[in-house]
């Protein structure tokens, strides 16, 4: 197993490794004993944090990390609440079946083809004014440890610049965290930047000469390897940014085991 390194959540103890695993496309069904696997692989990497929230994989994400990490010591989770928990889960159709079973591992081993394919997110436009009550965070958390079979260990305010952000809310997330229940608070957002900052960690996606967070926030970036095309290039750059900010931690994401192996050093 690799040793990835680790970093530390300032201020509550709690350290994670510095490689993560994005759990987004974990999804359940058909496609369960392929997402045991990717997980299982992360594992072997020396991979001891996984990053999920309720909606992730069609909202079978967390329960299938609660099922492959259960009894596994040492792992770290982050999961999020803001976006409704899917009620059911969608049947994949026949296209999307066919694209995730034989496209989409075709393209692991064609990296320049899948750069090609990528595009830029479009900014997204959030309001700010949808209300988060204490009732609807309390049972999201709920369902997320039943689903995990365990506490998470740090809870982030999905896309915060969705909802108001106010004096209750930031007063729960200290209860949550001065009662034990969770060890951090932060935000989360697919954007470059959080267009709200709180708590002890910011999670957001990468983008080159990324400035460091806030003093005593614990920066996580996501989309480093994002339009790769091959896996010298991948590598790469997940050796530049490490080494530019040392502090921060990083997620990776796979569609197949060797992709994820190939894209963890010393793996």
């Amino acid at each position: 197993m690799t040793d990835l390194g680790r970093v530390t959540v300032a201020g509550t103890g709690l350290t994670i490794s510095r490689i993560g695993f994005g759990a987004a496309r974990l999804a359940g069904g058909s496609e369960l004993r392929a997402s045991r696997a990717l997980v299982e692989q992360a594992l072997k990497c020396g991979i001891s944090h996984f990053d999920t929230a309720p909606t992730y994989g069609d909202g079978a994400s967390e329960a299938v990390l609660g099922e492959v990490l259960a009894g596994v010591k040492g792992v770290t989770i982050t999961t999020k609440v803001g976006f409704e928990r899917p009620t059911t889960t969608p049947q994949a159709s026949p296209a999307r079946l066919l694209y995730r079973k034989i496209a989409k591992p075709l393209l692991t081993h064609l990296p320049a083809l899948k750069a090609r394919l990528q595009r830029p997110e479009p900014p997204r436009a959030f309001i700010g004014d949808i209300p988060l009550h204490r009732d609807f965070v309390l049972k999201s958390l709920d369902q997320s440890e039943r689903l995990l079979r365990r506490p998470a260990d740090i809870l982030l305010l999905h896309e915060p610049g969705r909802y108001m952000v106010d004096d209750e809310l930031l007063h729960l997330f200290e209860e949550l965290m001065a009662s034990g229940r969770i060890m951090a608070y932060g935000t989360g957002t697919g954007e470059p930047e959080p267009p709200v900052a709180l708590g002890q960690v910011v999670q957001a996606r990468w983008q080159a000469g990324a400035p460091a967070p806030s003093i005593g926030q614990l920066a996580i970036w996501h989309g480093v390897l994002r339009g790769s095309r091959s896996v010298k290039e991948a590598a790469m750059r997940m050796a530049s940014a490490m080494n530019y900010q040392p502090q921060a931690a990083f997620l990776v994401s796979a569609s197949s085991p060797h992709q994820l192996r190939s894209l963890i050093p010393g793996t």
